[in-house]
């Protein structure tokens, strides 16, 4: 039998607002019967841990190190917010080789390619976040290229691009 943390679970990292959807994730997982890790600040916990089964995890304070171990671990991040900006959470997932399970729309449809490095649900509802874990367990994702695909969003790569804009509009 593996111990908690060599078993199988799926990660969210990222504020326990409405609009992040967290709920929905914790409604889905706990249905289906698979491991959730949440990790986020502890506004709306107390009705988070109400919709929660035995196989959610809540931890609310992680150092780096923690969270760098979570996202090792993880099968597979959740991240259901609706049209959220850019986003960092899924490229910080994607860095540690682990796919995505977006909604389809924001920041995601910039940086998750279906069957790539993640897949995409496009109704808040258990029934349509249950099929895309389903895709996530039946897809062989390639860790090594997820991870590659993360440095294009690296910061050396950010600061540069930048001061190449910066320097091209000066001459």
């Amino acid at each position: 039998k593996k111990s908690a943390n060599q078993q199988k679970y799926y990660l969210y990292v990222g504020r326990l607002a409405m609009s992040k959807h967290v709920d929905l994730a914790i409604k889905t997982v706990t249905k289906m019967g698979l491991n959730l890790k949440v990790v986020g600040s502890d506004k709306g916990l107390e009705f988070l841990k109400e919709l929660a089964g035995p196989t959610v995890e809540f931890l609310s304070r992680v150092d780096d190190k923690q969270l760098y171990d979570l996202y090792e671990g993880a099968t597979a991040l959740i991240y259901p917010a609706e049209d959220e900006d850019f986003g960092m959470v899924p490229i910080e997932a994607m860095g540690h080789g682990i796919p995505v399970i977006a909604h389809k729309s924001g920041g995601p449809l910039e940086t998750v390619i279906e069957g790539e490095n993640g897949v995409f649900f496009d109704q808040f509802t258990v029934e349509n976040l249950s099929n895309a874990i389903r895709k996530i367990q039946k897809t062989r994702f390639d860790k090594n290229k997820i991870y590659q695909y993360s440095l294009q969003f690296s910061k050396e790569r950010f600061k540069k691009e930048i001061t190449d804009f910066v320097r091209s509009k000066i001459k």
